[in-house]
């Protein structure tokens, strides 16, 4: 659930304007330290103490983040901006029901705004009750229609329903009204991708890039779909790209080994793929395609010595057991192979490897 953090009013006592600044450049430890030294001195001060519950929440310590909210609450039972934080904490926490009471009294008191409803949405949303839950979105854009944590919650709520094509318009609207709202473009990409609507998918790579345009991860997932639909000069820019922003990037080594793979450089996917498994020594699947490329050009020590090292890695495919096996069946070693078959099944992969005769793993050779 996402949740939209309303602007700090100019006339933030004086007092506080320190922590707040520190607070807003992510030193959470320093804010919290400035506002706790407030609320010592000052044991009164629930603004204090609600901006030190914020800090605490950042810091991942939600009970004391509760606590915090708990005492300003007690000096300000009407205190809205402490009810909605704690109601936040406590979704966090997965106790919805008291995150919903706590939000029921912030709207009585506060019965405009459109954040409160849009968070009870998304505690309602998590409690299920997907009817109330739509209904407090379209609350809160009724408040607001530029609220656009709301359009990117009713996409979250229509993924969790099950119905995907209905959410992609509401991340778009997200983006729309928030032009730098790169996680409802994630959303969507997801979406998209699920759905196999792979040309909607390039385009939100494309406004992604144009947020963020040295962005690693981006260009990796964009060539990864290229390769995918086979436009290889286009792929070949972005995984460059990438490998030249992070030259240890080992997944970026890889999807270009595949690349290479994909367009018949034997030679230079080999490099890759080597190259991959010398940054991340338990990349699996490189060791596995790396293991695949050298079967291919039958160098069967080292495509053996490969697999080996993706089995090793806890890769979770029994195919790296049957391309072992292939290997062993193919240097005559065929008790060898049968065992790697049966290790393959208990994986739940039927298969059989291509040198049957020699283990004896119960199918007739394969004729060409």
């Amino acid at each position: 659930m996402a949740v939209t953090t309303k602007p700090v009013a100019e006339s933030l006592p004086t007092e506080l304007k320190k922590g707040h600044e520190l607070f807003k450049a992510g030193k959470y430890d320093d804010a919290l330290a400035e506002f706790a030294k407030i609320a010592e001195n000052s044991p009164l001060n629930a603004p204090a103490l609600y901006w030190k519950g914020q800090a605490l929440f950042n810091l991942g310590r939600n009970t004391e983040a509760i606590d915090a909210y708990e005492h300003a609450l007690k000096i300000r039972p009407d205190y809205v901006d402490a009810l909605s934080s704690e109601a936040v904490v406590l979704i966090t926490n997965n106790n919805a029901f008291d995150a919903l009471s706590l939000l029921n009294k912030a709207l009585k008191i506060e019965p405009e705004d459109a954040n409160l409803w849009n968070t009870k949405g998304g505690v309602l949303a998590a409690m299920r009750n997907y009817g109330e839950a739509f209904s407090c979105f379209d609350k809160a854009l009724e408040l607001d229609p530029e609220c656009a944590t709301a359009y990117y919650n009713k996409g979250i709520t229509y993924i969790t329903e099950g119905k995907l094509a209905e959410s992609i318009a509401f991340f778009g609207k997200a983006f729309e009204v928030k032009s730098d709202y790169i996680d409802a473009l994630e959303m969507k990409l997801r979406v998209l991708n699920e759905l196999h609507r792979y040309n909607e998918s390039l385009a939100c790579y494309e406004q992604m890039l144009n947020l963020k345009p040295n962005a690693v991860d981006t260009l990796l997932g964009k060539g990864g779909l290229l390769v995918n639909l086979g436009r290889y000069n286009e792929a070949t820019q972005c995984l460059d790209k990438a490998i030249e922003l992070d030259p240890n990037n080992a997944t970026a080594w890889y999807n270009k080994g595949n690349l290479c793979r994909e367009m018949g450089k034997r030679d230079e996917a080999l490099a890759c793929f080597n190259k991959a498994t010398e940054l991340k020594q338990d990349f699996a699947w490189a060791w596995f395609n790396k293991g695949a490329m050298l079967a291919g050009m039958n160098k069967l020590e080292e495509a053996l010595a490969s697999f080996n090292m993706a089995i090793g890695s806890d890769i979770d495919d029994g195919m790296a057991w049957v391309e072992k096996a292939n290997v062993l069946a193919r240097m005559g070693k065929g008790d060898e192979a049968k065992k790697c078959i049966e290790e393959a099944k208990s994986l739940g992969v039927t298969a059989h490897c291509q040198g049957c005769q020699g283990c004896h793993c119960g199918k007739k050779t394969p004729t060409s």
